[in-house]
């Protein structure tokens, strides 16, 4: 039998950081673009383009 384990969390940045963090994600999507565990795994993360309720979230 198989098991399937997910972990949900967040992480709180400054809205200086939110940027940087983006440009992060991208670089890693980038540098494991043909790994198939870690580039499937990093395909998951996405940002919304502007604020809901003046907040921005980073999934």
């Amino acid at each position: 039998m198989a098991y399937f384990y997910s972990l949900r969390g967040w992480l709180e940045l400054e809205a200086e950081q939110f940027e940087q963090a983006i440009s992060l994600v991208k670089l890693l999507q980038l540098s494991h673009k043909q790994d198939p565990k870690a580039g499937l795994s990093l395909q998951g993360w996405c940002w919304g383009e502007s604020p809901v309720n003046w907040t921005r979230y980073l999934f």
